[in-house]
């Protein structure tokens, strides 16, 4: 097996997150519901990743990720990495993993495909609900070096249709599974 076999392999393994269930989502999947991707007839099925591109970006955001744990582990920073959350909205939850949780922010890691001056409105909504889970400033890093922080700027209306957009959402899946 090739290096690039391997490492579509690799993303594509068993996480042990098990299988989707209705009201339960991820930060990821407001912006896919929003933009039509994620739909209540694909909502359990697993889509495997093979695009070059896709797989090109995750493993660099892992890489920066690798390097920011190597780097705060190293100069002992007072850092919990991958904390785990789970924010109920009542009739759903949202849950998933922080990449890093420091004392007074949350900092979230991506390589964009091009250098960012604001955090990009697929990454708004997954941020924001790590706000509303912690009640802590969000940034996003952006690499490559020097790296960026961008300051999550939580839109209380955005928040607001989020949340009426799962709960449709999350009524549908019911209604139809």
């Amino acid at each position: 097996m090739t290096i690039n076999e391997l490492t579509i392999k690799w993303l594509n393994r068993d996480t042990g997150h098990g299988p989707r269930i209705a009201g339960h989502f991820w930060p990821t999947d407001i912006h896919k519901i929003r933009q039509g991707y994620l739909k209540p007839c694909n909502f359990f099925k697993s889509k495997p990743i093979n695009n070059d591109e896709a797989v090109s970006l995750i493993t660099r955001g892992i890489a920066l990720e690798d390097f920011l744990l190597k780097v705060f582990k190293e100069t002992k920073a007072k850092v919990e990495h991958h904390k785990k959350f789970e924010l109920d909205c009542g009739d759903f939850v949202i849950s998933g993993e922080m990449d890093f949780l420091l004392k007074d922010k949350v900092i979230e890691c991506k390589y964009p495909r091009e250098r960012c001056y604001e955090i990009p409105d697929r990454y708004l909504d997954q941020m924001t609900a790590y706000h509303m889970a912690t009640g802590l400033d969000v940034y996003l890093c952006e690499f490559p070096f020097p790296v960026k922080l961008h300051k999550l700027i939580p839109d209380k209306k955005r928040w607001k249709e989020n949340l009426e957009l799962l709960r449709d959402f999350n009524n549908q899946l019911k209604n139809n599974g």
